[in-house]
């Protein structure tokens, strides 16, 4: 069979996502590679050869060093006043192998030998680059026995450049996601070689790589579903009793193996949680947890804020092609299908649904490995159709939305955490957005333009009555009002003349702010509310350090769409928990009938 088209598909989307890295990222140069929960990960390398892994001494020095991430440390205390790190060690030895490299290049090399610097950096940055692209050829090595090699090499491209692999595989690859996609890869290939030819080697192999995965990330326990139900016929009674004769009792030999190969893998994790925290088996996830209730499904999927199909649209047809999987390799059908639906919904119940910062559903990437068999199924059934001239055009438009948009989310055009469909439309397609669009993150209810005809004032205070204010600096006349941890909340209630039925509110006032710009962890808040008989209807609330210009005096407003029945308008203006401080000056509070 030839395999040319794949193969040079396969190493053209490998050269963009190199390309990517190397000419727009370069985080490892100012030190933003090991971060938040990358830095999480991998603090076990440093703690455990450079440190006391029970007490941490230098870690406080780092993070005022290096700044991985706003003095949140990726660890608590445990009874024995040792600390346990939050995250399991899975990623610790998949970043190993580079973490060696760059300590010889740091010892030889005149930087600092602390796990943070330049040559760690750069060594984890592009290391795991590589386990991200390796798993693409390893996946296109097991789609090429099943499926042709143009539908193959299609679905290699999809994957790579239009969904958000892509800024897994480049800009964020040390997070868990991009080795995760190769580790699946390798699983799904083993594990037909296996079913192909029962032999301790891929036992062992298979084995080690499940027990891997469950430590990296231990909801992913889900892989064993992989090799139990691979290329099952059915889901009925008589099928599944077959598999389970087939691998207890004709291959037990073959399942004994892999199960201590499996339970050798994650053995580090607990004696690390024995010796440190005195247990075997210790929920670090402190604070953490599932609701499984279904409550995020939704919003997972399609808000704008984190939804998968929102930012990763090509999936789509990912989805769809599990009816031509059925239809045309039905044995790979019923474990794929019971595998993506439990693991979506599993995935979809963690309380923090969105999984912090990073572009689209991040924790969907490893599952691309196993959808890429209903995503070639589908490519492959229309080749012959008058689909294709529907379908490729929308591929084609998914590829560039998607490569756009990860450009976007690495140059500050993009909000990768609390995006909404205002901001959204205001950004789409921008290559350069200004700093007051970002008043939309927060203030939803906000009109694009900043215009509300008709607007009338309801109340006005330009403080220079009040008896706690300051004389300078001020916007006009000769005081303003200090915002500082020293009085932490300004409120201003209103009634208006009647109840409100319709119509808009706006609360403005001039803000000179201070400390960092995007300093939103400490960051001074102005709230417009909406109230009747002390029930709250509606509310909007700016972070100020999101949008404002420091050490300018700017007009801030917030506005609220008016729900029915409003009678008490209040404003809250909040002082952050950083140590920087603020100005306001001639605060009005607007409507419109």
């Amino acid at each position: 069979m030839n395999k040319t088209f794949s193969f040079w598909i396969t190493a053209g989307t490998c050269t963009v996502i190199v390309l990517f890295e190397l000419l727009v990222s370069q985080k490892w140069h100012n030190h933003q590679v090991l971060t938040w929960d990358i830095f999480g990960y991998y603090l076990y390398l440093p703690a455990l050869f450079y440190d006391d892994i029970a007490h941490l001494y230098n870690l406080e020095e780092i993070i005022r060093v290096y700044r991985p991430s706003e003095n949140i440390i990726p660890a608590f205390i445990t009874e024995n006043g040792n600390y346990i790190l939050k995250y399991s060690s899975g990623m610790a030895f998949l970043y190993a192998p580079f973490f060696a490299i760059a300590h010889l290049w740091a010892k030889y090399g005149g930087y600092p030998v602390d796990g943070l610097s330049f040559p760690y950096q750069c060594m984890i940055a592009w290391g795991c680059t590589l386990y991200s692209l390796s798993g693409l050829w390893i996946i296109r090595k097991l789609l090429i026995r099943y499926f042709e090699d143009m539908a193959v090499g299609l679905s290699v491209l999809v994957i790579g450049l239009a969904t958000n692999y892509l800024n897994y595989a480049s800009f964020d690859s040390p997070m868990q996601h991009g080795p995760l996609f190769l580790i699946y890869s390798l699983i799904l290939l083993i594990t037909d070689n296996w079913y192909r030819k029962p032999a301790f080697a891929n036992s062992i192999i298979l084995g080690l790589l499940c027990g891997l995965v469950t430590m990296t990330r231990p909801s992913e326990i889900l892989c064993l579903l992989i090799p139990l139900f691979w290329r099952i016929p059915s889901l009925g009674l008589v099928a599944i009793k077959d598999r389970l004769r087939l691998l207890f009792i004709e291959n037990q030999q073959y399942i004994l193996v892999f199960t201590a190969c499996f339970i050798l893998a994650g053995l580090p994790q607990i004696v690390y949680w024995q010796l440190i925290g005195g247990k075997p088996f210790i929920y670090s996830y402190q604070g953490d947890y599932f609701e499984f209730d279904g409550r995020h499904l939704w919003k997972c999927l399609f808000s704008f804020r984190k939804g998968w199909l929102i930012y990763t649209p090509v999936m789509i047809f990912a989805i769809l092609g599990f009816v031509p999987l059925y239809k045309k390799h039905r044995n790979f059908f019923p474990g794929m299908i019971v595998h993506f639906v439990l693991y979506t919904y599993i995935v979809f119940s963690w309380h923090n649904w969105w999984y912090g910062g990073g572009f689209g559903q991040r924790t969907m990437i490893q599952m691309y490995p196993l959808l890429m068999f209903p995503l070639t199924a589908l490519i492959s059934g229309i080749f012959h159709t008058s689909w294709k001239w529907v379908v490729f055009p929308a591929m084609v438009f998914c590829l560039w939305l998607n490569m756009f948009q990860t450009w976007q989310a690495q140059n500050g055009c993009f909000e990768t955490t609390n995006m909404n469909f205002s901001f959204y439309a205001r950004i789409f397609g921008k290559t350069k957005i200004q700093r007051s669009d970002r008043r939309l993150i927060d203030n939803t209810d906000a009109v694009p333009s900043g215009k509300i005809p008709g607007l009338k004032t309801l109340y006005f205070d330009d403080f220079e009555q009040a008896a706690d204010t300051v004389q300078k600096p001020v916007f006009s006349g000769k005081k303003s009002l200090e915002v500082s941890t020293l009085k932490k909340i300004h409120t201003f209630r209103v009634i208006p003349p009647q109840k409100m039925f319709s119509g808009w509110v706006r609360a403005k006032t001039q803000w000179l702010c201070t400390g960092g710009e995007d300093d939103l962890s400490g960051s001074h808040t102005f709230k417009l509310e909406l109230k009747n008989k002390e029930k709250r209807l509606r509310y909007q609330e700016l972070r100020i350090h999101r949008f404002a210009t420091c050490g300018k005096w700017e007009e801030v407003w917030v506005d609220v769409k008016v729900p029915a029945l409003t009678d008490t308008i209040l404003v809250e203006i909040t002082a952050g928990s950083g140590a920087h401080y603020s100005f306001i000056d001639n605060l009005s509070i607007e409507y419109t009938d």
